[in-house]
């Protein structure tokens, strides 16, 4: 098992490395608490930034996010996927989050390539495949 690059065990997302793609999973949403969404974003420009890490998968359980959140979560990972130059980001989740976060972030974003989906082994192969 590769070494953990930031602990995650105190907050209510967690992340994995499968091979060169790196996985948020930030299931369960309640609405973090700013400090929790600031932990994710500082975890994921930690781990995503890494030389052998081409994309990014992020999983986002709620099908409705509070609008604070996805406007928070739209602005950040656009900064973070901007700042560690990654291939491609996928959104994934039941509902309509995914598509609006992609939306978001896409129009933030400029040579990465943003999709969302409904099952996480459909973006997964997807961001493995760039």
């Amino acid at each position: 098992m590769a070494q953990r690059l930031y602990d995650d065990s105190e907050y209510n997302w967690s992340y994995e490395i499968k091979g060169n793609i790196a996985v948020f999973r930030m299931e369960g949403w309640q609405g973090y608490a700013d400090e929790e969404l600031k932990s994710a974003t500082e975890a994921y420009r930690k781990v995503v930034s890494q030389d052998d890490i081409k994309g990014n998968v992020t999983l986002v359980g709620a099908d409705k996010m509070p609008k604070d959140s996805q406007d928070y979560i739209a602005k950040n990972w656009a900064d973070n996927v901007n700042y560690v130059d990654i291939e491609r980001c996928a959104f994934v989740s039941d509902g309509l989050t995914a598509m609006t976060l992609k939306s978001n972030v896409k129009d933030r974003t400029e040579d990465t390539e943003i999709e969302s989906f409904d099952e996480f082994e459909d973006a997964l192969n997807w961001v493995q495949n760039s």
